[in-house]
C-alpha cells in the first residue's frame, strides 16, 4: 500500500519533522534545512513512494537523525576556529589602527594578515616558515598587548 505522494506528505509532516530535529539541533534555521534535506533524500529514493505512510515518516525521521549525526561528526573533525581577537566588536578603524601601533613589525603583520585578510595559522606558518602552533602563540601575545592597552 503506497504511502501519500511527497507533496502531501511535505505539507502535513514538514513542520513536525522540523520541531523533531528542534529537538535534536536546537537551533531553528539548522533543524529545518535537516528537514528539507530528509526530504530532499526521500524525493531521489525509489523505494520511498512505495512505502506506507508510517514508514515514511519513520524513514524521514530516520533519515533526519543520521544527517544531524553526520553533520555532528563533520564538525567534531573541523579544525576549531581560533578565537576573536577582541571581545567588543565596535572598535573604530582609528582605534585599531592605535592599538596595532603599539605592536613590533612582525606582531602587526601577523595580526593583519589574519584578522583583516583572513589567512590561517597554517597559511601564515607556511609563508613565515613557521609552524602553526607558533604562529598561534605570537598572535595570542599580539592580542594580549592589544588586550592590556586598550581593553
Amino acid at each position: 500500500m503506497p504511502g501519500l505522494t511527497i507533496d502531501a506528505l511535505y505539507a502535513g509532516y514538514f513542520a513536525i519533522l522540523a520541531n523533531i530535529c528542534m529537538k535534536m539541533a536546537r537551533e531553528r534555521g539548522e533543524a529545518e534545512e535537516l528537514a528539507q534535506e530528509a526530504f530532499l533524500k526521500a524525493l531521489s529514493d525509489p523505494v520511498f513512494p512505495e512505502l506506507s505512510d508510517a514508514q515514511q515518516r519513520a524513514w524521514l525521521n530516520r533519515t533526519a537523525r543520521r544527517l544531524f549525526i553526520d553533520r555532528a561528526r563533520r564538525c567534531a573533525h573541523a579544525p576549531q576556529p581560533e578565537a576573536p581577537l577582541f571581545d567588543e566588536p565596535d572598535l573604530t578603524a582609528l582605534q585599531v589602527a592605535e592599538a596595532l601601533s603599539q605592536l613590533s613589525p612582525e606582531q602587526h603583520e601577523l595580526i593583519a594578515l589574519r584578522y583583516f585578510a583572513g589567512y590561517s595559522s597554517k597559511e601564515l606558518g607556511e609563508h613565515f616558515g613557521l609552524s602553526p602552533a607558533t604562529v598561534r602563540t605570537r598572535l595570542r601575545a599580539a592580542a594580549k598587548i592589544l588586550k592590556k592597552h586598550y581593553l
